[in-house]
């Protein structure tokens, strides 16, 4: 019994693991990966009247560059999360400038200095380009850290929904247990000798007696009927002679004959042999009748 409720209890889980499995699929804990993007304000100039237009604009367009070694994109619209923010100010030819990164909220993650003395405008702009860089690398540590812990919160997650799971699996077998023990002992026949197997009988279809019987006898009339008449022309006459011995050749169709009666006798023995077997199981070709005017006999064909 302990062994038979072990094996159902087994088949059981397997069918609730199965159905368990597309549940664990759907409910898979993912962490949310934040966009490596930075929405890039214009850059704020002390003294804005005395920078040419075409200097802020080259310095603008250094900043909104793609980041090629660490994937940063640079964004001029949209809600996002960081941004890239600059002051600069420019004496003569030198330049000093202030660059950092704050979230939504106001918050400064990194921020970098630079300064450029007695330098050009391509100058300028390599050394701004170079503090982006040291600037990203920076925030690079940050976005690095943040994934780590937006995966470690996502795992957490799924070991406690796994948890929960097999605690739910758990109950099911427990109460699939209690209900079969519930059920009481269950009886298992012992294997005893082996039996032949009995396959059930296959009723023969009928042979189509009465069809034989008919054929039989209307070719045993017909052959009787011709061994009669080759009988009665053996020997005779073969042409109009008034005198049967002018004829130059007479009938032979004596054995013809005798052998179309032998044929009769077969074919009415075997009508009359099957006549007795349908008799013999109540099947009646003849049916006496007797009233109280006539009498007769009736006759049915079937086939």
């Amino acid at each position: 019994m302990r062994v038979i409720i072990f094996i159902l209890i087994s088949i059981y889980s397997s069918q609730i693991n199965a159905q368990e499995k597309p549940a664990k699929q759907e409910s898979t804990v993912k962490p949310v990966t934040p966009l490596k993007e930075l929405l890039v304000y214009t850059p704020k100039w002390k003294n804005v009247d005395k920078v040419p237009l075409f200097v802020q604009n080259r310095i603008e367009k250094k900043l909104l560059e793609k980041d090629t070694k660490l994937g940063w994109n640079m964004k001029q619209e949209g809600s996002l999360q960081l941004s890239l923010r600059s002051h600069f100010s420019k004496t003569e030819n030198t330049y000093l400038f202030t660059l950092w990164i704050s979230r939504l909220t106001g918050e400064t993650l990194v921020e970098v200095k630079g300064k450029c003395e007695i330098c050009t405008i391509a100058e300028a702009e390599d050394s701004v380009s170079e503090h982006r860089s040291i600037l990203l690398a920076k925030l690079e540590i940050i976005y690095s850290k943040e994934i780590e812990k937006l995966k470690k919160e996502a795992a957490d997650k799924q070991k406690a929904l796994n948890e929960q799971k097999i605690k739910e699996l758990e109950k099911k077998k427990a109460e699939l247990k209690k209900k079969l023990l519930a059920m009481g002992p269950v009886v298992v026949n012992r294997p005893g000798k082996p039996q032949l197997l009995k396959l059930p009988g296959w009723d023969h279809p009928k042979p189509p007696e009465r069809l034989w019987f008919w054929s039989s006898s209307v070719l045993s009339l017909a052959a009787v009927t011709t061994g009669i008449v080759l009988l009665a022309l053996d020997n005779g006459a073969s042409c109009d002679a008034k005198y049967t011995q002018h004829c130059p050749e007479r009938y032979a169709t004596g054995g013809a004959g005798a052998g179309f009666l032998i044929s009769g006798a077969v074919f009415g023995t075997a009508a009359t042999w099957l006549y007795l077997r349908m008799k013999k199981r109540g099947e009646s070709i003849f049916t006496p009748t007797v009233s109280k005017d006539s009498a007769g006999i009736n006759f049915g064909l079937r086939f």
